[in-house]
């Protein structure tokens, strides 16, 4: 079991060396090996397919990305309660990857699941609710709410940590602007 892990955790690690085509092919062939040692509907092959879809949309490879993030859903739901916590990640994923490609509505519809998910499992304030709120905000920017946007990107510019108030502040700054400064309709 050690082996496993060692692998998926060193295919992260490869992907935060920028060494994405290796942390992909180490991604795959963990999922590989984790399906034949726990089944195709294991909680432990949920949690590799999401973090090959994280990977997937951090490469912008949207597509693969939703593909990947739908699949760990499926795995995660068919081996987990439904109030579980992790099955709201590929949610996440998923709603991150639409955005990007400019299915916001989609988007605010996954998000809002992903957000029931977590509702159940932990408190308000808790750090993966408030990057759903953030993301929240971002597609309320992306549907031409500002008013609403600017008020929860600030909540959540709080409310973050911050290694993830770093990693969100570009989005956030880009939203904001959106907001403050939209730019004419085409």
């Amino acid at each position: 079991p050690n082996s496993i892990n060692a692998e998926n955790n060193y295919a992260l690690v490869r992907a935060h060396l920028q060494r994405f085509g290796e942390a992909e092919a180490l991604l795959r062939a963990n999922i590989a090996r984790r399906i034949e040692r726990s089944g195709a509907d294991s909680r432990e092959v949920g949690e590799a397919q999401q973090n090959l879809a994280a990977l997937l949309c951090d490469r912008q490879r949207y597509d693969a990305c939703m593909t990947a993030a739908r699949e760990a859903g499926r795995t995660l739901a068919s081996s987990l309660p439904e109030e579980h916590y992790l099955r709201a990640f590929p949610l996440l994923t998923l709603a991150g990857a639409q955005l990007a490609t400019g299915a916001a509505t989609d988007a605010r519809r996954t998000l809002d699941r992903a957000d029931s998910i977590l509702a159940v499992a932990m408190p308000a304030d808790a750090l993966p609710r408030k990057i759903v709120s953030a993301r929240q905000a971002m597609v309320e920017v992306a549907l031409g709410d500002c008013g609403a946007a600017l008020d929860r990107l600030e909540a959540a510019r709080g409310a973050l940590d911050e290694d993830s108030r770093k990693r969100y502040a570009a989005e956030f700054d880009r939203a904001s602007a959106r907001c403050v400064n939209p730019s004419p309709p085409p």
